[in-house]
């Protein structure tokens, strides 16, 4: 047990296990409770997953507890946890430290029991959402049979979003012959987002605690039990970053291909994904050869806009119009892709750029540059009345990095925190 005098600290207990509820309690010293909006940690899944040992049990809430207290300096306490992840995360420390050198990273993990766990496992798993960088990924590995592990994101404020979306997976699963588990938790909501950037986000590369720093291991963390469960041995996670924005391989992100593919549990690996493409090269590479291979067009859903009407994507927002865009230069027809796409759509998207409304942040900056970059000098295709704005954009000087005033992702995440009650 930590030392009760210490001035920095966290314990995680593990209070219920349901069949497929899991609850944690969560105690920490004064200083580090403005760093959380409740004292519970949930995770609910679709698996029966109470005779998973509690070693395995513990990763979901260590994974996204582990980087606030390295961030703080805070020591960090559970009564059992998998060797393999707690040796994993001496290493995932130490490459974070590296990342990010303003956080403190003086306290330490202490597990009363350490266990040696091995599922001797065959089987394959990959995060899943439907969206373009998951889709690449289960287009590369469609061989392979993966079983889908997909996060409710919209569960606790939207359900009718939530279920067109999770009603398209089981579809797509069914369709493709694969298994998919779902699974739903506070992880975007108990920490306190607004005093974690208060505190550490002038180190961060944008305003978002969970898009900086806690994403990837975070979702990566729920899967445990369920690898546990389905006999994994792999886990693929998408890349969310690219070759572009990751041109200097120490360049911090929340899901990054040196932290991810360092995460491991049992003998379960994690495999980072296609960071070796861009977002317009997955485009080019992995979803139009599909299309060519198979005659059927993947339904992405990318949408951010979590107010948008009950579809897929609302067409309108940055992300809607670069993905739009991206599909539309590779011949591909948005339509039949899950967007809303017309004849008015390209010329309201440059109205959008020119007026500053879309915000160019250093990810979505680097796949605009990369749209723009593979523009052709002649025959530039155009569909929905594409061809004027594609010859526009050829031209046109994309402004540096700039974020909005508004943290959307933060008051997002604010109003979610009165849905997280269990």
């Amino acid at each position: 047990m930590l030392k009760k005098k210490a001035e920095k600290i966290i314990d995680v207990r593990l209070t219920s296990k349901d069949e497929n509820w899991l609850r944690f309690k969560l105690s920490y010293s004064r200083a580090m409770e403005k760093y959380f909006n409740t004292d519970v940690f949930f995770v609910k899944y679709e698996e029966n997953i109470r005779d998973v040992d509690d070693s395995i049990l513990y990763i979901p809430a260590i994974a996204n507890i582990a980087p606030v207290a390295w961030a703080a300096g805070a020591g960090l306490h559970v009564e059992s946890l998998d060797r393999t992840f707690l040796d994993s995360l001496g290493i995932v420390k130490n490459i974070m430290h590296n990342m990010y050198p303003g956080f403190s990273f003086s306290g330490d993990i202490h597990a009363d029991k350490v266990v040696e766990n091995a599922f001797k496992g065959k089987n394959v798993s990959m995060l899943f959402t439907s969206g373009l960088d998951s889709t690449t990924t289960y287009i590369r590995h469609r061989g392979e049979k993966p079983c889908l592990f997909s996060f409710k994101t919209y569960t606790p404020f939207n359900p009718p979003l939530q279920t067109l979306i999770t009603g398209h997976i089981r579809r797509f699963s069914e369709e493709e012959g694969v298994p998919v588990s779902f699974y739903d938790s506070n992880l975007m909501i108990f920490l306190n987002e607004r005093q974690l950037l208060e505190d550490f986000g002038r180190y961060l590369p944008q305003p978002s605690w969970w898009a900086s720093v806690q994403h990837g291991m975070g979702l990566l963390g729920l899967c445990a039990p369920l690898t546990a469960h389905r006999g994994a041995n792999k886990v693929y996670i998408a890349s969310t970053a690219n070759k572009n924005m990751m041109k200097n391989r120490g360049d911090p992100w929340g899901s990054h291909p040196d932290i991810d593919g360092n995460v491991s549990w049992a003998d379960v690996k994690v495999v980072h994904d296609s960071i070796e493409w861009s977002r317009q090269e997955k485009i080019g590479f992995a979803v139009k050869k599909y299309i060519e291979d198979t005659g059927t067009y993947p339904l992405l859903i990318v949408c951010n806009d979590p107010d948008r009407p009950i579809r897929y994507n609302c067409s309108r927002c940055e992300k809607c119009g670069r993905t739009v865009a991206g599909l539309v230069l590779e011949g591909i027809d948005p339509n039949r892709c899950g967007f809303n796409v017309d004849d008015r759509t390209f010329g309201e998207l440059h109205k959008k750029i020119v007026n500053r409304e879309l915000h160019f942040t250093k990810n979505n900056r680097n796949t605009w540059k990369d749209i723009q970059d593979r523009i052709p000098l002649t025959g530039v295709v155009d569909m929905y009345r594409s061809g004027e704005f594609f010859e526009w954009l050829r031209a046109y000087r994309i402004p540096g990095v700039e974020y909005p005033k508004t943290n959307r992702f933060q008051t997002i995440l604010e109003k979610l925190v009165p849905f997280q009650k269990i």
